[in-house]
């Protein structure tokens, strides 16, 4: 049984994912590095945040096929934008 009072994700955040990929520059593009870092690192914290609320509707509902499959999307999520972080951390700090 779902707790009405825990927090639920929006599985449908696809838009969000996308617009948080568009903060990091193409080779036409340039943003600046301090404010890339802060948008990204601000998206894995939320990623993690959505995750645990996943861990917890799991907890109460092992069962929960769907939150299990956004608990994996989300890990998939954190895993790619740490990988991208330390890449834009790396080019930031050897344009500098």
């Amino acid at each position: 049984m779902k707790n009405p009072s825990a927090p639920v994700p929006d599985p449908f955040d696809s838009e969000v994912r996308l617009a948080t990929e568009k903060i990091f520059p193409t080779p036409q593009q340039k943003l600046l590095s301090v404010e890339g870092i802060r948008l990204m690192q601000e998206r894995i914290a939320d990623l993690e945040q959505k995750m645990a609320s996943w861990n917890t509707i799991l907890e109460q509902n092992p069962s929960d096929e769907s939150a299990r499959q956004c608990l994996a999307a989300d890990m998939a999520d954190v895993r790619d934008a740490a990988a991208r972080l330390r890449e834009f951390q790396v080019q930031s700090e050897s344009q500098n």
